[in-house]
């Protein structure tokens, strides 16, 4: 893969290109997602997780990192997001493990899960220290569910 080393970024350029990267990379994947028959969407395969439940996975993933950890939502899981198999419920939250949502239903969350990251990208700077998050916005998807929006410090956007 030429673009490998570009995933290793060293300034704020770096990390936005290499973000536009995955987003191409992933545009693709989806491509290939839709040849599939959706009951092969929910298919495990060797004990895998099928490609739908990789997709609420990695949706899960981007609330811990981004929405929690970096904006600092403290509850900012929607109930079609995975965590791990082992995964308790926290904070009165309850994983909907057995659902079966269609790929347009976890492909909208993730898309609103990367705009969250291409703001971040936006606002990210070189300058060291934390800087104050000023807003955020959300499609009326995500402000109709179950968060709790707090803001708090984020290191290096604005």
């Amino acid at each position: 893969m030429p673009e490998r080393e570009k995933m290793r970024p060293a300034d704020s350029d770096g990390f936005r290109e290499a973000w536009a990267i995955l987003e191409r990379l992933w545009e693709g994947t989806v491509e290939r997602a839709r040849t599939f028959p959706e009951a092969a969407l929910h298919r495990s395969v060797d004990g895998e997780w099928s490609f739908i439940q990789t997709v609420r996975h990695l949706n899960f993933v981007s609330a811990c990192w981004v929405d929690r950890m970096i904006l600092g939502d403290v509850s900012p899981w929607l109930p079609l997001d995975l965590p791990w198999d082992e995964a308790p419920p926290w904070d009165g939250f309850r994983w909907e493990r057995e659902a079966l949502p269609s790929l347009d239903e976890v492909l909208a969350l993730r898309r609103e899960r990367q705009a969250t990251v291409r703001h971040l990208m936006e606002s990210l700077t070189d300058e060291a220290g934390p800087r104050r998050r000023t807003s955020r916005s959300r499609n009326a998807s995500a402000s109709s569910s179950t968060r709790n929006g707090s803001t708090g410090s984020t290191p290096n956007v604005i």
